[in-house]
């Protein structure tokens, strides 16, 4: 188990530090393709890793070896896939709330210090709202009928994944 845990630390890591190489020297067109893509990879190397590692003997385990193992590897990929999900949710943080938001553009105004007024013309709300509700029926979890918005299979997963992280840590306002 100690040996799937730190092979998911170190792909999770090959992952974030191929993200800052790609965006910093090649920025991509489509971000969150070159995101999932970056994901993939990785997860296709730590999967190879792992198998060489077991193919090695460098995995052991005393009974059930093939089942124990499976269920390392498996411990493993859950554990990289947290990780991944709690950056990409640090990513949205940073770029989409709107506490941050603010605070960056009170930072970037010439005098430091901004009015309500002048913050509103900075950063619509309702601008950023009806972009977020694009971006959503654009990644295919929301669909637009009539003037109401549903979930598609997509976010329905997306939403149920969340709400289970939510309830797991126990964060969120319905705590």
């Amino acid at each position: 188990m100690f040996v799937s845990i730190c092979l998911s630390v170190i792909f999770f890591l090959v992952f974030l530090s191929a993200h800052v190489f790609i965006f910093h020297f090649f920025p991509p067109k489509r971000r969150f393709r070159s995101l999932i893509t970056i994901l993939g990879i990785s997860l296709i190397l730590y999967t190879a890793a792992f198998l060489a590692m077991n193919s090695a003997g460098l995995i052991t385990a005393e009974k059930n070896e093939d089942s124990i193992r499976m269920t390392d590897m498996l411990a493993g990929i859950f554990i990289y896939f947290f990780l991944y999900y709690a950056y990409f949710h640090q990513v949205i943080v940073f770029d989409r709330s709107i506490t941050p938001r603010m605070m960056v553009e009170i930072e970037n105004s010439p005098s430091k210090k901004v009015t309500l007024s002048e913050l509103k013309k900075l950063y619509s709300v309702e601008e950023k709202f009806r972009k977020e509700l694009d971006d959503m029926i654009f990644m295919e979890r929301m669909e637009k009928e009539g003037s109401d918005y549903k979930n598609t299979k997509k976010g329905i997963t997306h939403a149920r994944v969340m709400q289970f992280l939510r309830d797991f840590l126990h964060i969120g306002g319905h705590q």
